[in-house]
């Protein structure tokens, strides 16, 4: 709290997220890759971002207020909200901070196919917000939606694909 504080009280920014370290109670494989794979893709975002992580973040209050905090329409479990407040706040003139050293631990158990229909529900999720809010110059321009890439949403697909026609390739 004293790093955000500090922050918010030395430097322009109106909102700061941190990111997921390291550290999880899980032994669980599928798990631990998922936060040393989260944990890689922030540590290669920018700081200064166009994108808010809800976990481990914070906004100034006047600052949450005046973009009329999250939009209830986007699916928190999509990450759609976190993409789509990122969005309003940078477009509002605010500027996001990431703390790569301001670190949360992620709390989610994941098994495989809770993993597969995590990273599907967020790559379909992200996809319909790039779409509904016409961000398409955004995601070409930077070839990314936040953390995640193209190949990534596209892997996603193909996996479930795969795996539909696995299902059905036995009738």
């Amino acid at each position: 709290l004293q790093r955000i504080h500090d922050h918010f009280s030395q430097n322009h920014y109106s909102a700061i997220s941190g990111i997921c370290g390291l550290k999880t109670e899980s032994q669980h494989v599928v798990t631990r890759y998922k936060n040393l794979w989260m944990y890689h893709s922030y540590l290669n975002s920018p700081e200064n971002f166009d994108w808010f992580i809800s976990g481990i973040g914070a906004v100034k209050k006047e600052v949450f207020l005046e973009v009329k905090g999250f939009d209830d329409t986007f699916c928190t479990r999509t990450g759609g909200g976190d993409l789509e407040f990122g969005r309003r706040l940078k477009e509002a003139g605010h500027q996001i901070l990431l703390d790569k050293n301001l670190l949360g631990e992620h709390l989610q158990r994941y098994t495989l196919i809770s993993l597969l229909h995590n990273d599907f529900k967020r790559s379909k999720g992200w996809l319909q917000l790039a779409i509904s809010k016409k961000m398409f110059s955004s995601v070409i321009k930077k070839l990314r939606i936040a953390n995640i890439y193209p190949g990534y949403m596209i892997s996603i697909l193909v996996a479930f694909i795969f795996l539909f026609s696995l299902v059905f390739s036995f009738f």
